[in-house]
């Protein structure tokens, strides 16, 4: 739960009170279209304005655990917009930034701003309620405790880790059938799974919809929802719903970092190189301090740029990535086969198949994901160059 007081106004210039307050609203809407956060309403914040307060006392009287303060400041005619996300219960300062912008369209700075604050404190959270997790016994692990392990093994994008992450997220649902993150990470496996490397039992794509249609279910009005519904789809090749997945999660939530990444990586798969790179780069922007998340928007650009041909751009751009080293690797193998680099691609097939020896060709769901034939041709090209059986 996070409280956000009202943006307090250092310039003494009353013009720019609206500008404060339009500031704190539209971040309490960015954060509000998080299903899993607990917003306080702008009602009660709004009382705290022009005050003097103890963080702690704040967070005390309106049950949050976490309470986002900002200031503006105005010379000439430069704004400079801080913001500090303090922890409730201590007062201790987790994240603060400082934004400096040219005061000219207020409406755009207001949205731009809400949308980089709200992105970087969803991430604190994240990461916050993942260290108080391990700081309790595992006896005491409830559904949600188990989700906050969980979903970050999946970002991996690794067999090994992917499988710990299933048996994990299959503890939550065992105790709670209707936690949507769970059935979120737990499609984002399988789907995994089918994409990157062998599905023994080939249901993967059916359970990953399953998972789909519960969270439809449970959580209609959340942007994750058609996230997880529109790769479903690829998988399905039904890439004109995938679009439509993607843009009605982007409208229910514009300024989530997965949400946006999503219709890139919808647009790659549709066929929209140049399109997609665009919103791979606006992640990117927003989420610099994330690693893993610009490893995988990292991944995919390597992957537009394999696509595009452009093999040494792709190998380039993967040398950036310092994490996924098991989908980097098979990527960056099939740069190095199409580039006719014999010794690499030795090199990185050995790799591969060490981690997984019965690999071939078929099994990797991600051939078959885009909806152009010049592009699945490429890419099985080169995975057959590089050694894989078919």
């Amino acid at each position: 739960s996070v409280a956000v007081l009202p943006f307090g106004n250092l310039s003494g210039n009353q013009k720019l009170d609206s500008f404060c307050d339009g500031v704190t609203e539209e971040i309490i809407t960015a954060l509000s279209r998080s299903r899993w956060l607990s917003v306080t309403a702008r009602n009660s914040t709004f009382a705290y304005k022009g005050k003097s307060f103890d963080v702690r006392d704040v967070a005390q009287e309106l049950r949050v655990d976490y309470v986002l303060v900002g200031s503006v400041r105005k010379s000439g005619e430069t704004l400079r917009i801080v913001a500090q996300f303090i922890v409730g219960a201590t007062g201790e300062h987790t994240w603060a930034e400082t934004f400096d912008r040219i005061h000219h369209n207020e409406f755009e700075i207001q949205d731009e701003i809400a949308k980089r604050i709200s992105s970087n404190l969803v991430e604190r959270m994240w990461q916050d309620a993942a260290k108080n997790v391990t700081r309790k016994p595992p006896e005491d692990y409830n559904a949600l405790d188990f989700v906050v392990l969980g979903l970050p093994l999946v970002h991996h994008i690794d067999p090994q880790e992917i499988d710990k992450a299933i048996q994990i997220l299959g503890k939550a649902l065992e105790i709670d059938d209707k936690i949507a993150l769970g059935h979120l990470g737990m499609g984002f496996c399988y789907l995994l799974k089918f994409m990157h490397w062998d599905d023994p039992h080939g249901d993967a794509p059916e359970k990953a919809w399953q998972h789909a249609q519960k969270m439809q279910e449970i959580a209609p009005e959340d942007a994750n929802t058609y996230r997880l519904l529109s790769r479903v789809m690829i998988t399905k090749e039904m890439f004109s719903e995938a679009a439509e997945y993607a843009e009605r999660a982007l409208k229910i939530n514009p300024h989530d970092g997965d949400i946006i990444g999503n219709k890139g990586v919808v647009l790659m798969f549709l066929g929209e190189l140049d399109e997609s790179i665009q919103w791979f780069d606006r992640v990117l922007e927003l989420h610099a301090d994330t690693p893993h998340t610009v490893d995988i928007m990292m991944y995919w650009k390597a992957l537009v740029s394999f696509m595009s041909v452009d093999y040494k751009i792709a190998v380039k751009t993967l040398s950036s990535v310092s994490g996924l080293n098991y989908i980097k690797s098979v990527l960056l193998g099939a740069c190095y086969a199409m580039l006719d680099d014999k010794e690499n691609t030795a090199r990185i097939a050995e790799l591969i198949l060490k981690l997984r020896p019965n690999l071939s060709v078929s099994d990797i769901g991600l051939v078959k994901s885009f909806s152009q034939q010049q592009h699945r041709q490429r890419f099985r090209k080169a995975l057959q160059l590089l050694g894989l059986p078919k």
